[in-house]
């Protein structure tokens, strides 16, 4: 419809006024305009009834048109496909610059208070509004873009546009409006013209926004709780009146606002009037204090400390005021506690400390090479396959002989020998007679693929493709070792400050014994893994077991496993073969724990059991549980948890310790105190007098630094596009501030305070979005090349055993690719990007008079659109008898 086409696009543009200050900011110039009015003023225009509201102000915040700019000189000094930008200025009948200069840069977009669910889920109560800079030019704008569905009118200073479907657009006293129905529109000009009510003379906005103390405003969010609880009700199909309505009647209004120029964002969650289980416990003040940031240990990359006793009241007051509720709390409760009492034991805090993002960085930087280097390694395997194929074809050939060099096999077998396409090398090749019988092997020679071992992938006769130990892909910057060890998780440190030591060491004791994984268990388990090796090994070799366990090495088990209590391999020497029997058709295979090495079990016990599938303990004599001794002065006792989890219980600190991870021993004994050096933090601890119930850090240095030296990387490696990534996010980097942040949560008797100060996740997108916006295609790229170059090679070796066959068939070529195999091609190809065979169906023999060449000739391409990230069309790449590879 009109209406929505209009709206659409309209919405769409005004959209990138709105929305870029919250994603850009103005710490991304380095020159600030002088401040004006805040945000908040902007509820002045907005109808009272509105019960979500989203406005904005970035007069002073933010340069919209400087930003603009940089983005559209950067995208013309792409690669990208200038077309679009062409496009959108002859749709727009305006550069974005001059579009939008036609703004100041502040506005809204409100839901209204509806009648019913009824009106939600059919867009009414819906209001949009922007504040012109210049009137008349959109005017001009504007008015060419209605259609005759629409019907204009005046209406005292405004110029009214209706369309058909209800929708209503306004323009008049320096306003851009937008309503979704008759109604909404006629509040919102009412609102305007000063008949009406607006969200500023509102009893509960105005309690809200008194509360803040973060200063000027550049963006805010509000909610209006009842308004909010009665729609939400009302959709859920539940009664006003209705008891589970009463309880959520806590909450009057809530209210989040950025300021861009302070870096500071400021929310408040206020109490309705009254008293109740629920509202006491949320106006209790909370326990975080400087005692408990300073247990965090240094080199952290988040922390937060929480008031769990405080979270704890509240859940819990919650749960008695609304039963179904409270019936799942117990039910968590439960099982919180079923190692000891946590409200016993503990004092109700908690510290929780990780290097989450040195983790998250150096994952990227981990995909971000595998994704580069994937594709060559694919495209590698493929030319290996190809080869093998060759060899196989030359056998046929030369009575079961393979070539001495891989030279031979072109032009008749390869039309050319293929190169590595990562080191642009040649296959290293060797024949090995002395087993009685040719074999060959082809490797890659050198290191060319990180991700995998040097002279790997390799391609034999015997074992067909190998691609070797795969390797952990670490930063250039990093060196491999202890740091780089913990790539799969990151680390994590947890402190507790303990209300009973013995208590505390109770909980901790059943826990280990709960979790503890004996010596028993783990020798149970080698045998297991033994018996799922020669299994695997049996449907490999028809159905025959190795005869001894070192056949399974290395393919099966990397090595033959040690029994934890001996130390020692305790199973190659019992392990046999049992032929079939009588009663038993088929074979199976035997072994245990030579010897008496588990004391509470039998002697060779544990043993495989083939009819159970797994190894087998037997009877155990009955253990006491792993009782340690409790922790006395200057004596501190460790626990170790089955799963990882280390902790100390220091009784002269009241303290318990736990970390996990690859740093755990490290974090288990790092010294307190160690918290990064940011005021920040102690303005939080201020500001917060005592009251604070939960408190967070965290710093973004690690993911700008991998960020940077992944562009700077496909810089060196001409990635298109890459030095205007590397030089948007630098430029960026220069006019931000920290990138840390710190954030924090406060009780008060009247409601809930956030406060948050430094980098937020607007500047994240800013720093890194900018340029990945970029990049990233080209990350995508680096990977479907490879798979290209394999597809392309797939469609060359099919094209040489056509060739093959036609000159043992007298010119003609085969009218399928399956009567190719297995003399002329071991078996169909697979694209890799597709994961099937997409060459068959389109195969087929060209004849002269439907070519217009004076003999018959095959075509073949890749069925389907597979290589689209490459830019290619639908059904390629393309191979016929007359051109070779068709080029895009």
């Amino acid at each position: 419809m009109v209406g929505y086409r209009i709206f659409s696009l309209v919405l769409a543009c005004c959209l990138l006024v709105s929305f870029s200050g919250e994603a850009s900011a103005q710490w991304l110039f380095e020159k600030k305009p002088e401040v004006k009015d805040s945000a908040l003023a902007i509820a002045r225009q907005i109808p009272r009834q509105a019960k979500l509201v989203l406005g904005f102000d970035l007069q002073g915040q933010l340069d919209v048109l400087g930003l603009v700019s940089d983005a559209k000189a950067a995208y013309k000094k792409s690669s990208f496909d200038q077309d679009a930008l062409v496009s959108f200025e002859k749709e727009m009948g305006l550069s974005p610059q001059e579009w939008l200069d036609l703004f100041t840069g502040a506005g809204y977009f409100s839901i209204l208070d509806p009648k019913s669910s009824r009106d939600l889920s059919e867009g009414k109560g819906l209001v949009f509004g922007l504040r012109l800079k210049k009137s008349a030019a959109f005017l001009n704008w504007l008015e060419p873009k209605f259609g005759k569905e629409a019907f204009k009118r005046s209406s005292g200073d405004f110029q009214i546009w209706e369309i058909s479907d209800g929708t209503q657009f306004a323009v008049g006293r320096g306003w851009f409006l937008v309503g979704s129905d008759r109604s909404a529109s006629a509040h919102q000009l009412a609102t305007l013209l000063g008949t009406e009510a607006s969200l500023y003379n509102d009893s509960s906005f105005e309690k809200a926004t008194s509360s803040l103390t973060g200063g000027d405003s550049a963006l805010f969010l509000y909610l209006d709780g009842p308004g909010v609880r009665r729609a939400a009700l009302d959709f859920a199909g539940v009664s006003q009146d209705h008891p589970a309505a009463e309880e959520f009647e806590f909450w009057d209004s809530a209210i989040l606002s950025f300021d861009f120029q302070s870096e500071q964002s400021d929310g408040f969650l206020a109490y309705s009037a009254g008293e109740g289980r629920t509202l006491a416990a949320l106006r209790a003040p909370g326990a975080v204090s400087v005692e408990l940031v300073n247990l965090v240990p240094a080199g952290q990359s988040t922390f937060s400390i929480a008031d769990a006793r405080w979270i704890t009241n509240v859940l819990t007051a919650f749960g008695q005021d609304v039963p179904d509720v409270g019936f799942l709390l117990t039910m968590a409760q439960t099982q919180l506690n079923r190692y000891g009492s946590l409200s016993e034991a503990f004092a109700g805090t908690v510290v929780l400390a990780t290097n989450t993002m040195d983790f998250l960085a150096r994952s990227l930087q981990e995909d971000f090479r595998r994704a580069r280097s994937s594709g060559p390694f694919e495209a590698c395997q493929s030319n290996l396959r190809n080869i093998g194929t060759a060899c196989e074809m030359w056998s046929t050939d030369y009575a079961g002989k393979f070539p001495e060099r891989l030279d031979q096999l072109a032009p008749d077998y390869l039309r050319e020998i293929p190169r590595c396409p990562a080191s642009h090398l040649e296959y290293g090749y060797k024949v090995d007679r002395e087993m009685g019988y040719d074999n060959y092997q082809i490797i890659c020679t050198g290191h060319a693929h990180p991700e995998t071992e040097a002279d790997h992938p390799q391609y034999s006769a015997v074992v067909g493709l190998v691609e070797g130990e795969p390797q952990v892909i670490v930063s250039e910057s990093h060196e491999q070792g202890p740091a780089s060890e913990g790539l799969s998780e990151p680390s994590v440190y947890v402190a507790m400050p303990v209300k009973s030591v013995e208590v505390a060491h109770d909980l901790m004791t059943t826990l280990v014994d709960a979790y503890a994984v004996t010596d028993v268990d783990a020798c149970a388990a080698n045998l297991t893994n033994i018996l799922t090796a020669a299994e695997m090994y049996s449907i490999d070799h028809s159905g025959a077991y190795p005869k001894s366990l070192d056949q399974l090495t290395p393919d099966y088990l990397h090595q033959i496993p040690l029994c934890p209590t001996a130390g020692v391999d305790t199973y190659s020497r019992s392990y046999r073969v049992v032929p079939p029997s009588e009663g038993q058709e088929w074979a199976s295979v035997v072994a245990f724990c030579q010897g008496h090495n588990h004391p509470e079990l039998q002697v060779d016990k544990p043993a495989i059991d083939p009819d159970k599938g797994k190894a087998v303990t037997g009877p155990r004599e009955e253990s006491a549980t792993s009782r340690l001794s409790r922790p006395v002065t200057g004596r501190p006792q460790r626990y170790n948890v089955a799963d990882g989890t280390k902790a100390i219980l220091d009784s002269d600190r009241n303290l318990l310790t736990m970390t996990y991870g690859p740093k755990s021993d490290d974090l288990l004994v790092a010294p307190s105190g160690q918290v990064p050096n940011d005021a920040s933090v102690a303005r939080a601890l201020q500001w917060g007098d005592g009251r604070i119930v939960y408190l967070d850090y965290f710093n973004l240095n690690p993911f700008y630094a991998a960020g940077i030296e992944m562009l700077e990387q496909a810089v060196k490696d001409g990635e298109a596009n890459a030095q205007v990534a590397l030089d948007l996010v630098r430029k960026t980097r220069r006019r931000v501030g920290k990138l840390e942040g710190v954030s924090a949560v406060r009780t008060t008797d009247s409601g809930l305070h956030y406060r948050s100060t430094g980098v937020g996740s607007s500047q994240v997108l800013t720093v890194f979005g900018l340029g990945g916006a970029i990049l990233v295609p080209n990350f995508v790229r680096a990977k479907s090349q490879g798979q290209l170059t394999a597809c392309e090679s797939n469609l060359k070796n099919i094209g040489t055993a056509c060739e093959m066959w036609a000159t043992d068939y007298d010119g003609e070529y085969p009218t399928s690719l399956e009567q190719l195999t297995p003399n002329y091609l071991q078996s169909i190809p697979v694209c890799p990007a597709a994961g099937k065979d997409t060459y068959s169906v389109s195969y087929r023999v060209v004849m002269p008079e439907e070519s217009g060449v004076s003999f018959p000739f095959y075509e073949v391409y890749c069925k389907g659109h597979f290589h689209e990230k490459d830019g290619l069309f639908e059904d390629s790449p393309r191979y016929n008898g007359v051109e070779g590879l068709v080029e895009p």
